[in-house]
């Protein structure tokens, strides 16, 4: 991740801890032990994130077996700067969440 930020001029220490969107972990609370489990979302889950000023994103998948059931299967994201047909007929004046397990375009 450093590397590929480098040339807008983020170095290491600019870069905040990962936001894992589907990354299942567990913090026991008595212990503080932190236990990284099988994901809890199923294949065709999926977020949208609606950037409201310009910005530079970094992706990864994570490497941990145990969030991805050590399957390493890539993951497939889409970067765009138009809404998609799908959600651009979504009706923004409700206050309910866009995402929720199984959103079918």
């Amino acid at each position: 991740m450093e590397e590929a930020l480098t040339p807008y001029g983020i170095i290491a220490d600019d870069i905040p801890i990962a936001f894992n969107v589907f990354m299942h972990v567990a913090i026991n609370s008595a212990s503080g032990a932190i236990e990284v489990l099988p994901p809890l979302s199923k294949p065709g889950d999926r977020i949208v994130f609606r950037a409201e000023m310009e910005l530079i994103i970094g992706l990864t998948a994570c490497s941990a077996g145990q969030s991805n059931n050590f399957s390493f299967k890539p993951i497939d994201y889409i970067v765009s700067s138009t809404r998609p047909q799908w959600l651009a007929e979504k009706d923004w004046s409700t206050s309910a969440p866009l995402w929720s397990p199984g959103i079918q375009p």
